[in-house]
């Protein structure tokens, strides 16, 4: 549904907010062919990478990681902090 996961869902009401001991459903390869998209449509702009850190500590490092190595060399990342990480 819309590119978002690596595997096809039914139909957007598969998608979910997971609670924060839940990884996200959103896959990796999925983040990463949106990402080089935006930078290829962007042409010469720098794209800037936004992320949040909701979700496990391993599902946090994934996804910046995958945001991270997505970009290469020019990467740029926002992560969007949230509360109960401090």
């Amino acid at each position: 549904f819309l590119g978002f996961c690596d595997e096809p869902l039914p139909d957007g009401a598969a998608l979910h907010y997971p609670p924060p001991d839940i990884a996200h459903p959103v896959g990796r390869q999925a983040q990463v062919d949106k990402l080089r998209q935006a930078q290829h449509q962007a042409g010469s702009v720098p794209v800037i990478a936004f992320t949040h850190s909701y979700g496990t500590p391993a599902d946090v490092r994934q996804r910046i990681a995958t945001a991270a190595g997505a970009m290469g060399d020019a990467a740029r990342l926002w992560v969007n902090r949230y509360g109960y990480l401090s």
